[in-house]
């Protein structure tokens, strides 16, 4: 028996994680309903139905604004954050990565510029060494580190993506409260 399973235009990185999953459970669900009853018109209105139902939790991403500004982190890695400074009046992105060496054992502090021009915002990665505390003899160097993708699902929910010495993927979630942050109209 073929299965026969409409293609669905739903952008699903864009969900929450409870949503996400109601989403996809709602749709198997559906699908096995509707094998089961061999495609009848009722089974496909009724999937028509739950998946405009579920698509209404999807919100779109927000647009890049001054609301996403402050601390973010991901939970799982205790003692590493991000300071994330967006200016739109300028166009620009400013992120400070607290994180640790690749190898461990000591910190590593990473900054980022880019344009806001659409999301995910591109950002240039520079590592900074050779300072000293309070001293204007020491000169520091900056070397070009990698490059890495911000991108926010909601006002409380992003995600940073890096290639440079190592790469990855960290799930962010905001530290500081939302002060004044529009959810959907974004890139």
């Amino acid at each position: 028996m073929q299965y026969n399973f409409p293609r669905l235009f739903i952008r699903r990185d864009n969900m929450d994680p409870a949503s996400r999953e109601r989403f996809v459970s709602t749709i198997w669900v559906a699908a096995a309903l509707n094998h089961r009853n061999h495609g009848s018109v009722l089974m496909r209105s009724l999937i028509l139905f739950l998946v405009l139902l579920v698509g209404t939790t999807v919100q779109a991403a927000p647009a890049l604004q001054t609301g996403l500004n402050g601390t973010w982190w991901n939970p799982e890695q205790d003692g590493q954050g991000f300071v994330i400074h967006l200016i739109p009046d300028s166009n620009q992105a400013f992120v400070a990565w607290f994180t640790f060496a690749p190898e461990g054992g000591s910190q590593l502090w990473l900054t980022g510029s880019g344009t806001l021009d659409q999301q995910p915002i591109t950002l240039e990665l520079t590592l900074t060494r050779g300072g000293a505390l309070s001293s204007p003899d020491t000169v520091p160097v900056n070397e070009s580190w990698g490059t890495a993708e911000l991108s926010f699902s909601s006002c409380t929910a992003g995600q940073f993506a890096y290639t440079g010495t190592s790469s990855g993927t960290i799930t962010l979630e905001r530290l500081t409260p939302v002060v004044e942050c529009s959810e959907g109209a974004g890139q």
